[in-house]
Parts: C-alpha cells; structure tokens; sequence
C-alpha cells in the first residue's frame, strides 16, 4: 500500500470520517510515527492553558514498530482502532479514560464495528515485538511461562516472595538476556 507515511494518511483519513459520521468535530492535529515509542502503540499529547483550560498542540503518536507489524501483517482495523482511541482522547474532555472518554469510544467503536478499549489486547504482533525488545525474562520453573520486561523489574530483589500468576507457585527464577 506505497510507503508507511502514506498507509498512516491513508488510515488517519478512513479514521477522521469516522468521528465525523459521529457528530463529533476534531481540532487540528498533527500524527507522526515514533521509533521510541516501546510500551504504548499509541500516544496523545496536547498543551493545556492552566487558565482558559484550552487545549493545544495535539499530536498523536503511533508506535512505529507496532504500526509496522501490523501493516505487514496487513492487520489495518488495529492499526485503525488505535488511531480511534487516541482521536478518542483529542476530542474535549477526552485526556484521560474518564466518563467522556469512554462515551466517545463507545458511540465510535458502535460506528465503526471496532471494540475501542482502554488497552489493546495482546496479540501475535504484541508478543512478538515485547519479546524482541526484551533483556529480561522472569520464568516459572514449575510451569515455564515467562514474564518479559525491557527494564529490570523492580520484584527482581524479592522473587521470594512473588508467585506465578498461572501455577501459583513461588519458584521464580530472572535470567538476563
């Protein structure tokens, strides 16, 4: 579908209509993909007037390593549904997953057959990119499933005392990759 900037015009258009055929009206904002963006797929920033309560400067950041996975494996709702949720969150009164929030994902995800939720799920492409960009790797021995994180987790000095959240069981063991 030509370069990734033009697959995210492409897709921030499809996504605009939506929340017009809504009723809604978005103010003026500017999307970008970010490189180093690694624990969110998305991302919504504007400047508030301590005063006026006006918001300003709203930019909308997508994951590149997410956004890219998920073109390549032409998966274009969840790259969709991410644009909808933060779009969800420039609307007025949106900034946080409030009452507001939540009514304009409901009538936008009722409009568009997507299922617009506080986190995306986990998934295949998820998975994948959290383990590639993993140096630590918190594993049960008893049941073997393995909790990933980029950073070193803070539970890594009392192991101890954590338990699996599948077995239940208390040996834990970090291994660094």
């Amino acid at each position: 579908m030509g370069t990734k900037i033009e697959l995210m015009d492409k897709l921030v258009s499809d996504c605009e209509k939506i929340i017009e055929s809504c009723g809604y009206t978005l103010p003026f904002i500017e999307y970008s993909l970010n490189p180093n963006l690694s624990r969110a797929i998305g991302r919504c920033q504007s400047t508030i007037n301590r005063i006026t309560k006006h918001r300003s400067n709203i930019k909308i950041q997508l994951s590149e390593s997410h956004f890219l996975g998920y073109a390549r494996a032409k998966q274009y709702d969840k790259i969709r549904n991410t644009i909808l949720h933060e779009m969800c969150h420039a609307l007025p009164n949106g900034n946080s997953h409030g009452t507001q929030w939540k009514h304009y994902a409901y009538v936008v995800g009722k409009k568009s057959n997507q299922d617009i939720t506080r986190l995306a799920p986990d998934d295949e492409i998820i998975m994948s990119l959290k383990i590639s960009k993993a140096k630590y790797v918190i594993e049960c021995s008893e049941c073997g499933k393995q909790y990933t994180y980029t950073r070193l987790p803070k539970i890594a000095n009392r192991l101890g005392g954590c338990r699996c959240g599948v077995c239940k069981n208390a040996s834990l063991k970090l291994k660094t990759l």
